[in-house]
């Protein structure tokens, strides 16, 4: 190994170790007194939380979906970005085309040039490819949100001035506006 990349690998590991000591670990710390704070007391009456607290599947496959379950941090902020964007497809779906996308660049990229250390850096680039195109998604989801949330208020206001329920004014708006 070359004198670069050691030099380039325990920089990384030294810029990661500040990061987790400084960002991530009082995050953690964060999280889990508010996790504990919001654990019902064992006095508290139980109530069938079933319907409120149904969990998403993560994945099709058992083992990841239970892996994916116990990273609240990881797991959330791409749960949000696939829900923004619109999309139907789990996490676990979603970590497999980023993965899928790196390798094959990897693979392509050192069949084409035989440079490693092209390849590898390239690899990673493509795994943010999911990425964009789920923030483009996104993007163009709240576009025609922003767009359509006039007419859809609008459409409300005629609807409860007509002396219609609310629920029923809301019916109207989603069978009237398009998708």
């Amino acid at each position: 190994m070359s004198i670069v990349a050691l030099a380039f690998v325990l920089t990384l590991a030294f810029v990661l170790g500040v990061y987790w000591v400084f960002i991530v670990r009082p995050e953690q710390h964060v999280h889990g007194a508010l996790w504990k704070r919001l654990k019902p007391s064992p006095a508290a009456p139980t109530v069938n939380t079933e319907l409120v607290n149904r969990e998403q599947q993560l994945s099709s496959v058992r083992a990841l979906d239970a892996f994916l379950g116990r990273g609240h941090g990881f797991v959330e902020p791409v749960k949000l970005l696939i829900e923004q964007s619109g999309a139907r497809i789990t996490v676990g779906a979603f970590l497999l085309a980023s993965g899928v996308c790196g390798v094959l660049v990897v693979l392509v990229t050192h069949l084409l040039t035989g440079m490693l250390l092209l390849s590898l850096p390239l690899g990673a680039l493509a795994t943010l490819v999911p990425t964009s195109v789920l923030r483009i998604m996104r993007t163009r989801r709240l576009l025609k949100f922003e767009e359509q949330f006039p007419e859809a208020l609008d459409l409300m206001s005629r609807a409860l001035k007509a002396g219609h329920a609310f629920t029923t004014g809301l019916g109207m708006v989603a069978e009237e506006l398009p998708k």
